[in-house]
């Protein structure tokens, strides 16, 4: 997928990417936020810090329950 830009796509952003620079490389790869499914989040990923802000976290929830589901 290298340099290519897409629509859509799910983003797995959880403890298993050996890279912090493979989450930021994910979400740019994606044209809107409309288009971006994140299933699993590991801030030290995007950050290098953990745990994520509390209020970041709760934030992210609140806009998953806002966000019809994709059919």
């Amino acid at each position: 997928m290298q340099g290519c830009t897409v629509d859509h796509a799910v983003l797995y952003l959880g403890p298993a990417l050996f890279a912090k620079g493979q989450a930021y490389v994910a979400l740019c790869r994606v044209r809107s936020l409309d288009g971006m499914r994140i299933v699993e989040l590991d801030c030290s990923k995007l950050t290098g810090k953990t745990p994520c802000n509390e209020n970041a976290v709760k934030e992210l929830e609140r806009m998953r329950q806002l966000r019809p589901q994709a059919s």
